[in-house]
């Protein structure tokens, strides 16, 4: 069983970034990070850290996407401005996940937790912003579970509490 940290949208606040780290590092194997961090690339927070570039990370040399395998799965990371995904719109995302053979797919962008289960393989995944929420959702990050190369569960977290979130969760 691995266990991943996924977090987005923090923009400069490396306060809870770090909270956040230093609250899981002793249970995750992974942390993703779906870019505006607006932190720069050499930053000793982002050590370890699998980053992509956001829209507000200006001139600041992350990748604008990653591919990752874990435990035999396919990881595919982005942060979802050039493929101008939207709450209600992920099909450019959705296309290109396909293509790269993607069996997750992590991004931000929108600010709004949300999870799309396209097919029994592939789940689209976007942590929520640990800023600056949208959508009347509390500042959130999400922790994924894979055993036997698959995803076995999405949990979504209150970046205050660190309490786990019923309703988001899935």
């Amino acid at each position: 069983m691995k266990r991943l940290l996924v977090m987005s949208d923090t923009h400069r606040d490396r306060q809870w970034l770090e909270a956040v780290v230093e609250r899981h590092q002793s249970d995750v194997d992974a942390v993703f990070h779906c870019g505006d961090s607006e932190l720069d690339t050499d930053d000793p927070l982002l050590e370890g850290i699998t980053i992509v570039r956001g829209n507000t990370d200006f001139e600041i040399d992350f990748p604008s996407f990653q591919m990752t395998t874990i435990d035999n799965l396919t990881i595919w990371q982005t942060h979802g401005h050039l493929l101008h995904v939207t709450r209600d719109d992920q099909q450019a995302l959705q296309a290109a996940a396909k293509e790269k053979g993607a069996d997750l797919v992590l991004y931000g962008h929108t600010h709004i937790p949300n999870v799309d289960h396209i097919d029994e393989k592939m789940h689209i995944v976007n942590p929520g912003s640990l800023l600056m929420p949208r959508g009347g959702y509390e500042p959130t990050y999400c922790i994924i579970t894979i055993e036997e190369s698959k995803v076995k569960a999405i949990d979504y977290y209150n970046r205050n509490t660190g309490e786990r979130n019923e309703s988001l969760s899935v």
